[in-house]
């Protein structure tokens, strides 16, 4: 998505859709005691989340 260069908004967007299917993830795999399921979520909603910042809360550099 990023290299489709949609825009800030829509790859924005995506990381918003990518971060939330982590944080569900990351909760089924709470309910099913799964560690590494849960573990690799984490790193994966980190990483959305940067991507949200920086694609829809951050200003673009000049």
């Amino acid at each position: 998505m990023t290299a489709a260069d949609l825009g800030r908004r829509a790859t924005g967007w995506g990381f918003a859709v990518l971060a939330t299917g982590s944080a569900f993830w990351l909760a089924a795999a709470q309910l099913e005691q799964e560690s590494q399921l849960g573990l690799t979520n984490v790193v994966l909603l980190g990483l959305n989340g940067a991507g949200v910042y920086r694609w829809l809360v951050r200003k673009a550099p000049g």
